[in-house]
């Protein structure tokens, strides 16, 4: 899946830092894939072709797109924290109430959130998105399709597996 030629642009670090490739990709995905399920499911038989070709390949790449930005803001986190001197934050924290009686408690407001922590924020609001979204579609399947489970993840894991068919 990574392999679409659509994700694999967007996986890049600087897409991450600058949200809106990748959102405006997760969007229309989710409006071709998820949000047209009811009228693209066939009537009588079997959804698992068209469930395992069209839904699910979206799901992995919008899958694949999340947890390249998490890891990419984790890393780079990770090594941020490894680069910075002890004694250095210890001093940037520490102020001396003596001199500024409310110093401590404005340093700690004034920190502002680092470009990966943006990350990670957007891609956790968009973590809750897909499961709500996902959560809707798996009820249609269930209802639509006579699966026999309404867990997206379950869904997920057959897929990946090679074994959905239902």
């Amino acid at each position: 899946m990574a392999n679409d030629p659509q994700v694999k642009e967007l996986l890049v670090d600087s897409q991450c830092y600058s949200s809106d490739a990748i959102r405006a990709f997760l969007r229309y995905s989710r409006r071709h894939s998820d949000d047209n399920l009811y009228n693209t499911l066939p009537r009588t038989g079997s959804c698992a072709q068209h469930v395992a070709n069209e839904l699910f390949p979206e799901w992995y790449k919008r899958d694949t797109l999340l947890n390249f930005c998490e890891n990419m803001a984790q890393e780079r986190l990770k090594d941020i924290k490894l680069d910075r001197n002890p004694d250095d934050v210890k001093s940037l924290t520490q102020v001396d109430p003596r001199i500024d009686a409310y110093g401590a408690r404005d340093s700690v407001k004034s920190a502002d959130p680092s470009k990966e922590d943006n990350v990670l924020q957007w891609v956790q609001t968009e973590r809750n998105i897909e499961a709500i979204i996902r959560e809707t579609s798996a009820d249609l399947l269930a209802d639509k399709c006579g699966s026999f489970s309404t867990s997206p993840q379950y869904y997920m894991n057959s897929y990946q597996a090679g074994s959905f068919n239902k």
